[in-house]
């Protein structure tokens, strides 16, 4: 019997252990499951990883930066695989000294790791890899076989919103950009060896003293003007290439400035800005400054063929010294401040005028007055009315906002809304104008009619933080009881429009929000346009949701229908065509204006301004592009284009107004009913597809 105790003992006993043995041997294989040979997250874990992010409200703040090792191929050809995994590991443990708690690394390939970081900056990015190269060189000391790498990150900010996907493929992008410097350049080694000695800065005093000089000197022979001209994003370069790189860089600007036919005397003023003084009494306005865009672009076209970085870019501001006293101190601030608007401009160019300094003053002021404004309640609503054409009953309207101080408009929307999408303030602004429109639908919702609706515009900053979007709506809606039926969102372009990655970005994060469907408008549109292409755009929109996408912009006939369909759309949207049409409200002059338009006829308004217009050609538009070219401040575009759009709807103004129209104008040529328009693009549209069919069947 004891014995049998004992063997019972015994047997529990090891089937305990064995259960221990197999309970850490799955431990294990579920740790490896998920672990890499060098210890890191393995792509298993970063696709898990990747899935908990995607499922969050909002990937704001969220940073991804992608490394590729070099060299790991020639490393396991020559010394074996072995010596490989050492290589690996070797750059994963650098990689793991520069984490957080914030951090999660992985491999994401062969030679390629990524490092996803939560509440992060691209500053903070650019400090880990500042500190991983002083890493990798305190290794490469000691070690047999040196380390070096390519890096690109992105993070998902303010402005430049991106969702996982996306911001992998721009750091993925970033990283290929960075390799291919390193490659086509010479090795950091050489730089440092050669550490070309930058051109020193000269003081403000200095500067002043020079230009007094060549002042009293020039004094009723010459026109004198001030040039300066500064490295747009010169310490991306500093820390991504190295200082010997940057330095060399510094003296090539100073070199080409101060072999300018017209110079009379070039300093560097301070960090990557320089002065020069320059003879220019044969030169007009728009000579000087087709003269100083040579220049920048030849500084450009050196550096870009010597060192293959593909963004440089210089920004060149000029201020004519006129007759009458002004200091040297003014003239350097004067020069200073159209070098900062040129960074606005296509031209990267812009000659000063005191218009210019207005605009920045006025700027400073909207921006010190917004808060102050909303405490005192200066912004007012105004109901803007949708009328139905067949029975002119107004059927909606839409929720405008002015600034009103003491029973005048202090500025237009046109110019405060962008500089608050900018900082962040347009969120308040919205938020305010949401409980006042709420308040007023508690008020009147009773007396409109039934189907009524008002439409309230949405800037898509609020798209980083969605949930908190739709809690503060709730909130609304559940204290001033307002139902919710008499509500239309619209998302407003102005944010978006010039950055093409971002507008997928927004189709997933509207798909994930509830719409049920968006519209892709591509560049080929009349009115406000971005920069993508129809047929750019449509495809990866769809591609993007899984929603119905509308296609829209340069469309007017059956084969353009077709083709939208064939991308993916499963609807379009036509604006121009039905502009030209029988029941259009607009004048007989517009309507002839568009059906008269030939393929060249559209242009390009305020792209300098960063929100461009497409119109097509007259008068007004010739002024405007004249006035954009001269570096005019925003103020006086915006006065050259008030009230444009009614003189050409209402007044039939089409030399002085604003002609809104897409490309596809020259494809419209006879004013038809809506009815016959739509007819006869779905006939069309019927015909193209079964003609094709029939092709493909020969």
């Amino acid at each position: 019997m004891y014995r049998n105790l004992c063997l019972t003992l015994a047997l529990l006993v090891f089937c305990m252990v064995l259960a221990l043995i197999q309970r850490e041997l799955l431990a294990r294989l579920l740790h490896n499951a998920y672990r890499d040979v060098t210890g890191i997250h393995n792509k298993k874990s970063l696709e898990k990883k990747l899935l908990e992010l995607n499922d969050r409200a909002t990937t704001f703040g969220v940073g991804v930066m992608m490394f590729d090792l070099n060299n790991l191929k020639h490393v396991n050809d020559t010394y074996g695989h072995e010596k490989g995994d050492e290589f690996i590991q070797a750059f994963a443990y650098c990689l793991t000294r520069i984490l957080d708690e914030h951090s999660f690394l992985a491999r994401y390939g062969g030679d390629e790791f990524i490092i996803i970081q939560e509440n992060t900056t691209p500053e903070e990015l650019k400090h880990m890899d500042l500190h991983l190269s002083t890493l990798v060189q305190e290794y490469n000391t000691r070690a047999s076989l040196p380390l070096s790498y390519a890096v690109g990150f992105e993070v998902s900010y303010r402005n430049h919103y991106f969702l996982m996907d996306d911001l992998i493929n721009a750091a993925d992008k970033n990283m290929y950009q960075d390799k291919f410097y390193k490659k086509n350049s010479r090795t950091a080694t050489e730089q440092q060896k050669q550490n070309p000695q930058v051109i020193p800065t000269v003081s403000s005093e200095y500067l002043a003293e020079k230009i007094r000089l060549i002042q009293s000197q020039a004094y009723g022979k010459l026109q004198i003007a001030l040039i300066s001209t500064d490295i747009e994003n010169f310490h991306y370069i500093n820390d991504k290439y190295g200082y010997p790189l940057g330095n060399e860089i510094l003296n090539i600007v100073y070199e080409e400035m101060t072999a300018y036919s017209l110079s009379l005397f070039t300093a560097r003023f301070f960090s990557d800005v320089f002065i020069s003084i320059a003879d220019v009494s044969k030169q007009t306005g728009d000579a000087l400054r087709e003269q100083i865009q040579a220049l920048d672009q030849k500084i450009c076209d050196r550096i870009r063929d010597t060192y293959h970085i593909s963004f440089f870019r210089t920004n060149s501001g000029i201020y004519l010294i006129p007759n009458e006293e002004v200091t040297p101190e003014t003239m350097i601030s004067c020069a200073n401040v159209a070098r900062r608007i040129a960074k606005k401009l296509i031209s990267h160019t812009c000659l000063y005028s005191p218009e210019i300094n207005r605009q920045e003053k006025m700027q400073a002021e909207i921006l010190h007055s917004f808060h102050p404004a909303l405490e005192n309640k200066e912004f007012e609503i105004y109901f803007q009315p949708k009328v139905q054409t067949s029975n002119l009953a107004v059927s909606s309207a839409e929720v405008l906002v002015r600034w009103i101080r003491n029973g005048k408009m202090l500025w237009s929307p046109d110019i405060y809304i962008p500089l608050f999408e900018q900082n962040g303030f347009v969120v308040d602004l919205d938020y305010y104008v949401y409980e006042q429109t709420f308040q007023w639908l508690r008020k009147y919702s009773g007396k409109l009619p039934q189907g009524f609706r008002i439409s309230l515009n949405v800037s898509p900053v609020h798209f980083e933080q969605p949930q908190t979007f739709i809690q503060k709506i709730q909130e609304l809606i559940d204290s001033y009881y307002v139902e919710p039926s008499f509500l239309t969102f619209e998302i407003t372009e102005s944010t978006y429009v010039n950055n093409p990655l971002a507008v997928t970005a927004l189709a997933k994060r509207m798909e994930k929000a509830g719409a049920d469907a968006v519209i892709a408008e591509g560049t080929e549109s009349g009115g406000h346009i971005g920069e993508t292409t129809t047929m750019a755009l449509v495809p990866q929109v769809v591609d993007a949701v899984n929603i119905p996408v509308i296609a829209a912009g340069g469309i007017a006939d059956g084969r353009g229908m077709a083709a939208a369909f064939m991308l993916g759309a499963k609807a379009i949207q036509m604006g121009t065509i039905f502009v030209a049409s029988k029941e259009s409200i607009v004048s007989e002059a517009y309507k002839n204006k568009v059906i008269k338009a030939k393929d060249i006829d559209t242009k390009v308004t305020g792209r300098t301004t960063g929100h461009p217009v497409r119109c097509l050609r007259n008068q007004q538009t010739r002024e405007y592009l004249k006035l954009e070219q001269a570096g005019a401040s925003f103020e006086e575009l915006e006065k050259l284009t008030l009230g444009g759009l009614r003189k050409a709807v209402v007044d039939g103004d089409v030399i002085h107004g604003s002609v809104m129209a897409g490309q596809i104008a020259g494809l419209v040529k006879d004013s038809r009913s809506c009815k016959e328009i739509i007819e006869g693009i779905c006939r069309e549209m019927k015909n193209v597809v079964l003609s094709q069919a029939e092709n493909i069947g020969r």
